[in-house]
């Protein structure tokens, strides 16, 4: 029922909208941690699926290799490496796909080391030659 008295009904309504406005801060505050809460559940929900999807992304811009594609030549490896024949045991990592970086072919899919080797010895039959040749005639065996 609004007040008779002008100044009265002005002071009340000056109240009421200050009380509404704190009310409505209080509100937005518990929202937002609301939001966050469910923002880190739905994280944890979903990170591997955004995982896999960004992987796929990554893959088909790099190289050309669909999911699909890729999902071919790790079976035909047989999800192992194509050089050492050991599985990505890095949990969450899987088997990089390794390129000539000239022409952009797609040769197999390697793990962290065999990649990282290949990219180290500059991708040169030749200089992974003189290291195999380097070892063979370096080997000393065992207890000799």
């Amino acid at each position: 029922m609004p007040y008779k008295d002008k100044e009265k009904s002005l002071e009340y309504q000056k109240k009421y909208n200050e009380l509404r406005k704190t009310v409505s801060r209080e509100q937005r505050k518990l929202d937002r941690e609301k939001k966050k809460l469910y923002d880190i559940e739905y994280r944890k929900l979903h990170q591997e699926e955004r995982s896999k999807r960004q992987k796929e992304y990554f893959r088909l811009h790099k190289y050309g290799i669909s999911y699909d594609e890729y999902q071919e030549l790790h079976i035909k490896q047989h999800g192992v490496c194509a050089i050492c024949g050991k599985e990505e045991t890095r949990e969450g990592f899987s088997l990089h796909v390794d390129h000539d970086h000239i022409t952009g072919k797609i040769r197999g899919l390697l793990c962290f080391k065999c990649n990282a080797g290949i990219g180290l010895f500059q991708n040169s039959d030749a200089l992974l030659i003189k290291a195999a040749e380097y070892i063979e005639n370096n080997y000393e065996e065992e207890g000799g």
